[in-house]
């Protein structure tokens, strides 16, 4: 069995694992009552809301590639690539939609692949840092609360998650800064075929070390989970829980940090499982969790696969090509 082989087979095990502790003794009777009391236009909501955190995506995008910008790397096109990418995560293993992002950015606007891998990098870091933010927020606010939130699990993530990707923002910070150094340093060890790469990567992070720019791409992705959490908050809400926006927020940082673990296309029985031990945690009711975790991730599967299909069909794309794509070394 190759490694690629390998794990696709761990990914559907965990989300069958997750899948089968999230269903283990549920009240079937509580679930269906709690999805049959969330109104209609809940799910229309949470969509807008959910479509809407793709803007700011779009324009971080471009923010942050500015460097490399011309006439074709529109927030229209950078966005493109990033629902085309949501979409292939959400219907094929390994997150190849990652792969598909890069490579449609770079038919679409020129942006040299290895610059376009580096800031999507980035993008997840800086992602990665405001879920690790929220979490803590969200925790802090419960045990003020009175609410206890701090399981073995919850502190697990966030004290892992806080290591992980400070550890990971400050290397990014540090190549920003001298990474031209490092290059000249090593520039006699590394082969020459990858000198050219490593540059074009070094370019991504450069809006590091441009003030408006790093402030731009900061505000833009606060924008993003602002947005996100607001899904979270609108379904949460209908279910009875008090303090929605509380709630909701705590089961968006559990869910994305949850959903890092290899998993099933479009995170299928691990989004549900983490979404539980969000309510778990809480001391709500597992029916709700499973119930608002249900929706909320039939309101981001659905449209965003729906919607990213289209634009691939648009440009040329199957689910059989993306399903193929790699990063060639070459620019």
């Amino acid at each position: 069995m190759n490694v690629r082989r390998l794990l696709v087979f761990l990914g559907l095990a965990i989300s069958a694992g997750a899948l089968y502790w999230a269903l283990r003794g549920i009240a079937w009777n509580e679930l269906g009552s709690a999805l049959a009391g969330v109104p209609l236009w809940t799910p229309f909501g949470a969509v807008t809301l959910y479509l809407l955190s793709f803007l700011p995506r779009a324009y971080r995008n471009r923010i942050m590639l500015r460097k490399e910008a011309d006439a074709r790397l529109t927030p229209e096109r950078t966005g493109e690539a990033q629902v085309m990418g949501f979409a292939a995560n959400n219907v094929l293993p390994l997150r190849l939609g990652e792969v598909v992002r890069v490579l449609v950015l770079h038919r679409s606007t020129g942006v040299p692949r290895s610059t376009a891998l580096a800031s999507l990098l980035a993008e997840r870091i800086l992602d990665g840092l405001f879920v690790v933010l929220v979490l803590g927020t969200t925790v802090t606010w419960s045990m003020h609360q009175g609410h206890i939130a701090g399981t073995p699990t919850i502190s697990t993530l966030l004290k892992v998650g806080s290591a992980l990707f400070m550890i990971a923002i400050v290397c990014l910070v540090a190549l920003a800064y001298a990474g031209r150094w490092v290059m000249r340093s090593l520039g006699r060890i590394l082969p020459d075929r990858v000198h050219g790469p490593m540059d074009r990567m070094l370019d991504a992070l450069a809006f590091f070390r441009d003030g408006r720019r790093a402030v731009g791409t900061v505000v833009l992705t606060a924008m993003v989970w602002l947005c996100e959490g607001a899904v979270f908050a609108l379904v949460v809400g209908q279910f009875g829980v008090d303090d929605p926006f509380r709630v909701g927020y705590f089961m968006l940082a559990v869910v994305n940090l949850g959903i890092l673990l290899p998993s099933a296309p479009g995170y299928i029985g691990v989004f549900q499982a983490c979404g539980m031990l969000a309510f778990e945690a809480l001391h709500l009711s597992r029916e709700q969790g499973l119930a608002a975790s249900v929706v909320i991730h039939a309101c981001q599967f659905i449209p965003i696969t729906v919607i990213g299909l289209l634009l691939a069909s648009r440009h040329g794309w199957d689910i059989a090509k993306m399903a193929h794509t790699k990063i060639e070394t070459a620019p």
